[in-house]
């Protein structure tokens, strides 16, 4: 195991807290919705194009941060 520490510790929990509560500083143009463990992030535009375009960028920026704190980015796309 190169990081990480193991799954079910006190401190796995705490690490992980930290981790995750600063992604909402990441992108200026997405909302994030944290609950637990689960993170979801939406975007919105003028139009479907434009989301598009601003969501792949963003997505791309938050992927950067997390590979940067060893985290993998896990993409569920669904457009409303």
């Amino acid at each position: 195991i190169s990081c990480g520490v193991s799954q079910g510790s006190i401190l796995g929990t705490l690490l992980f807290l930290l981790y995750i509560n600063v992604v909402t500083f990441v992108s200026e143009h997405m909302y994030f919705t944290l609950f637990a463990d689960d993170t979801n992030a939406s975007n919105s535009a003028p139009n479907v194009d434009a989301a598009i375009t601003s969501m792949d960028e963003e997505l791309r920026r938050l992927n950067i941060w997390l590979n940067a704190i060893c985290f993998i980015l896990n993409i569920f796309l669904t457009l409303q």
